[in-house]
């Protein structure tokens, strides 16, 4: 099988997939840089055989990437910006760049690529409202989009909701996420966030921090806010997260081939579960959830990759509502994660993530034969 990846060739996700290829005895997969295919240097269509299948992975944590990303979405001299450790640069320029960048590969299908996710649903689950939609029913609720953070309280005002998360259409691993809380019996406004605001050189600048923020002044709260609508942030309803020895839970599960397979549980003393944030890692298994329960989780996780059309593989945030935990409940499924496989040293039956989806790839490509 002639695998080729799009990818940042130091990143350590290319090095655990080419571990995987090894494993089972292929040729090491043929691979490309998102570098080289953002700047032109290099194009999809030519480097596609026939039966080429091509795994797109993650285009990030490089800077150069990131400029050149921003620079097709239309940020001038974005190539010119310096690098500042988790600086939050212009998310909505980026998402419309990363979107016009996934349409260019897209091109390869035309001269016979097969893909491990297709583009277009590479761009559907990053579009987060747009997967929102997708997945129906098994999502959250979406409050809307506000233009700004004065209208967002006003609608708050009005519909009487307590609790509401905040989120950037494009974001990962937690960025550009806020919870916020309104106690209206005293008026005081929480906001949680991993936007970490400075001041510099007199401009506010944001941040990604690693200590989840918290903000208490409605001053700040709105400059935060502010700072997120005009970037294109939307709402959606809080989903009350069950609890487990004193921390909030949910579960990352990764679908493979349209099967619920690798997962584990995320505990958090906070709204936000990411494990890079300093969050507690748990055996799903653990937690002491009935059989029934375990059942619905599947059925979910299988049901949402059946709405996303194409993808061999998807990471999956489920919550269990915490409401209905002890009564095999209709779990929500949060997000869908396009590259959520990053789960270095999860096992499911023997295979990590990576072993599992070529398994799976292999099972797909006959069935196509």
């Amino acid at each position: 099988m002639d695998l080729l990846v799009v990818a940042n060739p130091e990143n350590r996700r290319l090095a655990f997939f080419q571990q995987a290829v090894r494993s089972r005895g292929w040729p090491a997969a043929r691979v490309l840089s998102h570098s080289d295919l953002l700047s032109g240097r290099v194009v999809l269509e030519d480097h596609v055989r026939p039966g080429t299948v091509v795994r797109i992975d993650s285009a990030g944590e490089d800077h150069g990437v990131e400029c050149q990303i921003l620079t097709l979405g239309g940020i001038e001299g974005a190539r010119g910006i310096g690098e500042e450790r988790g600086r939050v640069l212009h998310p909505a320029a980026w998402l419309r760049g990363f979107v016009s960048y996934l349409e260019r590969l897209e091109r390869g299908e035309a001269c016979g690529a097969r893909w491990f996710n297709p583009p277009s649903q590479i761009r559907v689950m990053f579009d987060k409202p747009r997967c929102k939609r997708s997945l129906g029913p098994l999502a959250p609720a979406t409050i809307g989009a506000f233009a700004s953070a004065d209208e967002f309280l006003s609608h708050l005002e009005q519909i009487r909701v307590a609790g509401v998360f905040v989120k950037l259409p494009g974001s990962s691993s937690a960025s550009g996420v806020a919870a916020f809380r309104w106690h209206r019996s005293t008026g005081r406004q929480v906001l949680r966030t991993t936007m970490e605001m400075r001041s510099v050189g007199g401009e506010r600048h944001f941040y990604n921090s690693l200590r989840p923020q918290v903000y208490r002044d409605p001053a700040e709260i709105r400059q935060v806010l502010g700072f997120l609508f005009s970037q294109d942030a939307f709402v959606e309803s809080w989903i009350p997260k069950p609890m487990f020895q004193g921390m909030t839970w949910d579960l990352r599960v990764l679908g493979v081939g349209g099967k619920a397979m690798h997962r584990l549980a995320r505990l958090s003393c906070g709204p936000m579960t990411n494990l890079h944030l300093g969050n507690r890692r748990l055996d799903p298994a653990e937690l002491g959830l009935s059989d029934d329960v375990w059942a619905t989780v599947e059925r979910s996780v299988e049901e949402a990759m059946a709405r996303l059309p194409g993808c061999l593989y998807a990471g999956l945030d489920v919550v269990v509502p915490r409401s209905e935990e002890s009564r095999g409940p209709s779990p929500v499924v949060l997000e869908a994660n396009a590259f959520g496989d990053l789960l270095p040293g999860l096992v499911h039956q023997g295979r990590d993530p990576w072993e599992a989806e070529l398994d799976a790839l292999v099972a797909r490509e006959v069935r196509f034969a």
